[in-house]
């Protein structure tokens, strides 16, 4: 899989009218352990108690699409809040 990184404030459409940004880089991840590896760059931080959704797209030609990611928040019995119900509404409308 092929993904491109892009720093937070770049102004990245995925509108496939124009070519790349030209501070676009291309990072080749072939194995499930390197799309992990890479969320931290994605996200420019290492998350801590978090969820993070990682959104592929293409069928033929795979790269990443939305990354988001939202503080775990749990209630006594480590079931979700209703903040976070809503986060995870949120990641599933994406």
């Amino acid at each position: 899989m092929t993904t491109p990184a892009f720093p937070h404030g770049s102004g990245f459409s995925d509108d496939p009218g124009g070519g790349p940004p030209p501070h676009q880089h291309t990072v080749t991840l072939s194995a499930p352990g390197d799309l992990l590896a890479s969320v931290p760059a994605l996200l420019e931080f290492r998350p801590a108690r978090s969820i993070v959704a990682v959104c592929l797209t293409g069928e033929r030609k795979p790269s990443v699409g939305a990354v988001m990611r939202h503080d775990l928040v749990l209630s006594g019995g480590d079931l979700p809040t209703p903040p976070m119900y809503a986060a995870l509404g949120q990641f599933a409308t994406v």
